[in-house]
């Protein structure tokens, strides 16, 4: 059964992030059936418009065209989904450089604050420094959706939800206009929904704490006893960032693996913006994210957590594999709008020729109409005044009371007027009779 070529790109977008991998090697339907059913839920619009079935058959299309595994297949499908312009790539760049310059200042703030907490105290059991001494911040239980409305949400909300680079509305972040765009603004730079960026930090944030604890259990055990730490929650992150700075020189050569040849010390303060993010609820590009969780990754491998580095490794994928699934989907979006634009344009310009023509037309004709009754009153008056007085005017069918006396007059060869009864009429004569 053929499909528009609008449903299989459709259905091209909606479920690419889903077949990739092993899902693009799928080729019977049964299989198919299952994992879009298992996807029920995101792929809720998706079926409403498209039947099951349909969508289905369409995916089995695409599966056997290869279209979901080779991006060159893909790009032969759907030409119209890659192309680009230079006017929109500068659009794209402004927009992204103002979100990259609101995120930094807003990351220096906070860097600004916590340069002022004081280091842990040794000698002092079970006893954490005050981490947010200026302001202090709740974080929302693991595995609860975020809540604005909470009180541990009020404060840190009300500072940071209305930050430069966006806008934390029902927990989705809307990125603020840019000020560079023209009369339609830009769909980048790529935003995830910020309950899915809260998630990703925080539990990379926590997962570096363990990876920091684990080491520091193994090479630098004096100092867990010193403070008192038992647990990875004992110690935040930015903590562990400060300590290691100070005592990376004494921590074996052999015991991290220094093969990036970037500094221990480089490479924790490198992760000081994945945990100002994640626990100051700041806004962050999707591209961002992904820089911080590739941060974490080179972190975990050079302290030799091969098992978190691994996930990192999953995570960090699976963002740019995403990232770009959406930046397909914005351009698609973005080109469509573009043609829909000029189409309006075109029909605009059409409606304003045809106004024009309308205007012109009836202006033509009332010129026209005014020639014309013109001309004809300048004949009938010509007629009237510059006929002979003796003629009767052109169109007029009643006889009048001279025509009458007229009729009973004779005309003399030599021009005399002659009454019925043989008199002379002079001229005064028929002035009264008239």
């Amino acid at each position: 059964m053929p499909y528009t070529i609008s449903e299989r790109r459709r259905v091209f977008l909606a479920c690419r992030s889903i077949f990739v991998g092993p899902h693009a090697q799928l080729r019977k339907s049964k299989k198919v059936r299952e994992l879009v059913q298992n996807h029920k839920k995101s792929l809720q619009q998706l079926l409403k418009d498209i039947s099951l079935d349909k969508v289905v058959d369409i995916i089995k299309i695409l599966l056997d065209g290869r279209i979901f595994e080779s991006e060159p297949e893909a790009r032969k499908t759907f030409p119209e989904l890659y192309r680009r312009s230079p006017a929109r790539d500068a659009q794209r760049a402004a927009s992204a450089n103002e979100a990259a310059r609101s995120e930094a200042e807003a990351l220096e703030e906070v860097a600004s604050l916590v340069e002022k907490e004081p280091e842990p105290r040794a000698g002092l059991k079970h006893e954490v420094a005050d981490l947010e001494a200026e302001a202090p911040e709740a974080e929302a239980p693991e595995g609860e959706a975020l809540d604005e409305s909470a009180p541990w949400a009020e404060a840190d909300s009300g500072q940071h939800a209305n930050c430069r680079c966006g806008t934390l509305t029902n927990g989705v972040v809307t990125p603020d206009p840019n000020p560079l765009t023209n009369d339609v603004k830009s769909l980048y730079p790529v935003y995830f929904p910020y309950k899915i960026q809260h998630i990703i930090l925080t539990s990379a944030q926590s997962l570096l704490e363990a990876c920091c604890f684990d080491f520091a259990t193994e090479w630098m055990p004096s100092i867990l006893e010193e403070q008192g730490w038992d647990c990875p929650e004992a110690i935040e992150l930015t903590q562990w960032t400060k300590i290691m700075s100070k005592r990376c020189k004494k921590i074996p050569a052999h015991a991290v693996d220094n093969s990036s040849g970037v500094p221990l010390d480089e490479l924790f303060r490198s992760t000081s913006s994945l945990r100002h993010s994640a626990v100051h609820r700041l806004p962050t590009n999707a591209k961002s994210i992904d820089r911080m969780i590739l941060s974490a990754l080179n972190l975990a491998k050079t302290l030799r957590d091969s098992s978190r580095a691994k996930k990192l490794e999953v995570l960090h994928f699976e963002l740019d594999d995403r990232i770009r699934d959406m930046e397909l989907n914005k351009n698609f979006l973005e080109n469509r709008l573009e043609e829909e634009l000029e189409a309006i344009r075109e029909a605009r310009a059409e409606l304003d020729r045809r106004e024009n023509e309308a205007k012109a037309t009836m202006l033509k004709e009332d010129r026209e109409n005014k020639f014309l009754v013109g001309s004809l009153l300048e004949k009938s008056a010509w007629k009237l005044f510059n006929a002979p007085p003796d003629c009767e005017p052109e169109g007029s069918g009643e006889v009048s009371e001279v025509d009458e006396g007229e009729s009973a007059n004779e005309t003399h060869k030599d021009g005399s007027r002659f009454n019925s009864e043989g008199e002379t009429c002079t001229e005064d004569h028929v002035q009264i009779n008239s």
